[in-house]
């Protein structure tokens, strides 16, 4: 592989991506966007594996983060935080 080249693009998002997690052990990204989404990707298919809705009427999440066991994952807005349990 040579530096620097694109392995895959991961879509998905209608708004502009906002935040991204790795999960703590498997190959596992989340993302979240200003569509009020939160997507996750298998890293090593380059797949969109789930997809959920933040339901949060018009707040912005401004980060998400994996619990180090990676049994959930957690959405922070300004005046919520939103807990997602995992199934892997």
């Amino acid at each position: 592989m040579h530096a620097g080249k694109q392995l895959s693009e991961l879509t998905g998002h209608v708004g502009s991506v906002t935040g991204l997690a790795f999960h703590p052990t498997v190959l596992l990204l989340a993302t979240v966007a200003s569509d009020r989404t939160v997507r996750i990707f298998d890293l090593e298919t380059f797949t969109q594996v789930a997809v959920s809705g933040i339901e949060l009427a018009a707040s912005t999440v401004r980060r998400i983060v994996f619990h180090p066991d990676g049994i959930c994952l957690y959405a922070a807005t300004p005046d919520y935080l939103k807990v997602f349990a995992l199934q892997t």
